[in-house]
């Protein structure tokens, strides 16, 4: 049968009330849509809870699948963002580290001169942990500003800026405040920072690839 516009709408009133997530809300409302279509019988909307849970096992098991898709797609999107560093790493005679590690040798000695001040160089550390929440900020406020769901994958980008900033924090307190945990020397704390901002560069760089491939291909 063909559903009529007020039809679907109440079919996807129904499947609204029972997802979290707009890709598995996408994939519901499309399933069902499709198996209404396929029967005969006229529209009967008394019936459709029986098929949900027919066809999705109700409420619970469709939030319990809700999160096994979030945890399955956390461990595939951070596997390649992991295998995006590790790539970036491995190539490190490329122009791009070559040119990172100049920098970094820049600013040890005019740091170590009293030139440069490596606060900038804390900041900047900062910055690019938070960076993937500025991105989901975004995505949500701009790219995504039109669904009635949120997306896992938006989810994901939170996630791991969250686990930036407290990796940073923790860093910072540990070895970059002038009133860290561990005593240690300026000189050392200065070669800390600049590892860090390396790696923070490199990760950045590594980010951005991993967005382009797994994130806004998607939208």
């Amino acid at each position: 049968m063909k559903l009529s516009k007020e039809q679907s709408e109440e079919v996807s009133r129904y499947i609204f009330r029972l997802t979290r997530y707009k890709e598995t809300y996408d994939e519901m409302q499309d399933h069902v849509l499709s198996m209404l279509e396929e029967k005969e019988e006229p529209f009967d909307f008394r019936l459709l809870p029986e098929l949900v849970n027919d066809t999705f096992g109700g409420h619970e098991q469709i939030r319990m699948n809700e999160g096994i898709c979030l945890e399955q797609l956390n461990l595939s999107a951070g596997r390649t963002l992991m295998e995006e560093i590790s790539c970036k790493l491995k190539t490190f005679k490329s122009f791009d580290n070559i040119s990172l590690l100049l920098l970094c040798l820049l600013f040890y000695f005019e740091t170590t001169n009293g030139i440069f001040n490596s606060v900038y160089l804390v900041y900047s550390i900062f910055l690019v942990a938070f960076y993937p929440i500025l991105v989901y900020l975004y995505r949500i406020g701009f790219v995504n500003r039109s669904l009635v769901k949120p997306s896992m994958k938006n989810v994901f980008l939170l996630k791991i800026g969250l686990y930036g900033c407290f990796l940073s924090v923790v860093f910072y307190l540990l070895f970059l405040s002038q009133q860290s945990l561990f005593e240690i020397t300026n000189h050392t704390r200065i070669v800390i920072c600049l590892v860090l901002y390396y790696f923070s560069s490199v990760y950045i760089r590594s980010f951005h690839t991993f967005y382009k491939k797994k994130i806004k291909v998607f939208a």
